[in-house]
C-alpha cells in the first residue's frame, strides 16, 4: 500500500487503480469497494492544486483509515457523480455532432488522444538511493485556437521541471526531496548555468544574505546542486538584484523561491 501511496506523490506520475498498478509493476494490493473512487478523487484534486512537478503534500488514507471515513468518501461521491454526468453530456454532443456530420455526408472528424505524462519505473522512482529521474516532456501550454490545434505543439521542459529532476536525482528518499524543494532557492542568472544557481535555504546561508545586503560583501553560500562537488561562493558573485533578495528575506518557505540576480 506504501508503494501505491508513494508513487502517487512522485512528481509526473499519473494515475492508476489498484488494479492496473497491480499488473504494471508486479505489486499484490487487495482490492477495497470504492477505494479507488476515493483515491483518484483526492489525486485529482492535490494534483489540480499544485500542479504536475510537485511532490504531493496530501495524506491519502490507506485500506484501514478508509473504512474509517465519513466525509471525505461523500466528497468523493459527489465528485464522480458530477464527472460522470460532465462525460455523459459531452458524450451526447458528440453524438449529435456525428450524427448531424452523416446527414451532411461528411466524414468523422479525426480527433487525437491526449497524451499524458506516465511514470514506468517504479523501483527507480521508489527506491532509497534515486539514480533516475523522469526524463518525460509536457506541453507547457494548451493551444487553443483552430490554427494552432492543427499545428503539433513540442513538448517543452519547463525550467521549473528541469529543477526538480536535478532536486530529486540528489534525495535519497521522497521526505528529503519535500524538504528540499521546500527550502529551495534559485539565484536567477543567465550567467550560470542552472546547477549553479540553486541554494538550500538553510539559516546560516540566509544570516549570509542579511549581512550582504547591511555592506558585508565577503559573505559566502554553497551551491548545492553543481556537477561534482557543491560550490562555495561569495554571495557579492552571484550579483543578486536588492529588492528581489529584500523580497526572498520577507518570505516563508514552501516552494521555489527566485532571486533576481544582474
Amino acid at each position: 500500500m506504501d508503494q501505491y501511496i508513494r508513487y502517487h506523490k512522485t512528481p509526473y506520475a499519473k494515475y492508476l487503480d489498484v488494479k492496473s498498478f497491480n499488473a504494471k509493476y508486479g505489486t499484490d494490493i487487495k482490492e477495497v469497494d470504492n477505494y479507488d473512487l476515493y483515491f483518484h478523487y483526492t489525486f485529482t484534486e492535490a494534483r489540480r492544486k499544485q500542479g504536475p512537478d510537485d511532490f504531493l503534500q496530501v495524506n491519502f488514507a490507506n485500506h484501514d483509515e478508509f473504512e474509517e471515513m465519513g466525509s471525505g468518501w461523500d466528497k468523493a461521491k459527489a465528485w464522480a457523480k458530477r464527472t460522470k454526468k460532465k462525460v455523459g453530456k459531452m458524450a451526447d454532443a458528440a453524438g449529435k455532432a456525428l450524427a448531424d456530420a452523416k446527414k451532411a455526408g461528411l466524414e468523422k472528424p479525426e480527433v487525437k488522444p491526449e497524451v499524458k505524462p506516465e511514470v514506468n519505473d517504479l523501483d527507480g522512482l521508489l527506491s532509497d538511493n534515486e539514480d533516475n529521474v523522469v526524463e518525460e516532456e509536457y506541453d507547457e501550454e494548451t493551444p487553443e485556437t483552430k490554427e494552432e490545434v492543427a499545428t503539433p505543439t513540442k513538448n517543452i521542459v519547463t525550467e521549473k521541471k528541469k529543477i526538480a529532476d536535478l532536486v530529486l536525482k540528489t534525495s535519497k528518499d521522497s521526505e528529503e526531496y519535500s524538504q528540499d524543494m521546500k527550502h529551495l532557492i534559485q539565484f536567477k542568472s543567465a550567467k550560470l548555468p542552472l546547477e549553479e544557481q540553486l541554494m538550500k535555504g538553510r539559516p546560516k546561508y540566509l544570516k549570509a544574505l542579511k549581512a550582504y545586503l547591511k555592506g558585508d560583501k565577503n559573505v559566502e553560500v554553497k551551491m548545492s546542486w553543481r556537477k561534482g562537488k557543491a560550490k562555495i561562493v561569495k554571495v557579492a558573485d552571484l550579483n543578486p538584484k536588492r529588492d528581489s533578495l529584500k523580497a526572498l528575506l520577507r518570505s516563508t518557505p514552501g516552494s521555489l523561491r527566485v532571486v533576481e540576480c544582474v
